[in-house]
């Protein structure tokens, strides 16, 4: 019932002056075809929900966002075919929400990705925090997709585990103390 990215209904018990609250009821509102059952789809639910853990610290409600979560995992969960650029069109379209979208300028002459300033460049950068010109080409196929589209999005193995690379760099660019992804590591392996 509770696993990565489960979509979960509770009552609880709520008191003011603790941070611990008691569990009343506790049911899944979204039930999961293949998420829990795929071992691809399992990995990256896992590497998604460290993102999310890390990336999202509001505490008021924000509709849009839950909304779009709510979306993008039910997608994730129906898709059939491959899965393996998920994450990384869902990282891209979890940025909109939190306000840092890269702006996808790309052309022959703006074929670099300036990571700070999140748009594509002509000129070398004066800082280290760019893509070179095949990763940023990669990205801009990214930027090019929606997530009912990923599973026709084709990136090497290589490719693709450099674009994760990359997107977490421009999170943890975007984001106070964003930290080190530690599923990073496994996701790589599983969708090899």
């Amino acid at each position: 019932m509770i696993q990565p990215l489960s979509a979960v209904e509770m009552e609880i018990y709520y008191r003011e002056n603790r941070s611990v609250h008691r569990v009343r009821e506790l049911g899944n509102y979204i039930h999961y075809h293949s998420i829990p059952y795929n071992i691809g789809k399992s990995t990256q639910a896992m590497f998604v929900s460290e993102i999310l853990f890390k990336a999202l610290r509001e505490e008021e409600k924000n509709i849009q966002l839950f909304e779009f979560l709510e979306h993008a995992i039910q997608i994730f969960d129906l898709q059939e075919r491959s899965t393996n650029n998920f994450h990384l069109v869902f990282l891209i379209s979890l940025s909109k929400y939190l306000g840092f979208f890269p702006q996808d300028n790309y052309s022959e002459g703006a074929c670099l990705f300036d990571l700070r300033n999140g748009h594509f460049t002509a000129a070398p950068v004066s800082h280290p925090d760019h893509l070179d010109q095949s990763l940023s080409a990669g990205l801009h196929k990214l930027l090019a997709v929606n997530m009912k589209e990923a599973e026709n999005l084709r990136i090497g193995y290589k490719l693709r585990v450099e674009l994760i690379r990359a997107v977490i760099d421009y999170f943890r660019l975007h984001i106070n103390d964003f930290g080190k992804v530690k599923s990073v590591d496994v996701i790589r392996e599983v969708l090899r």
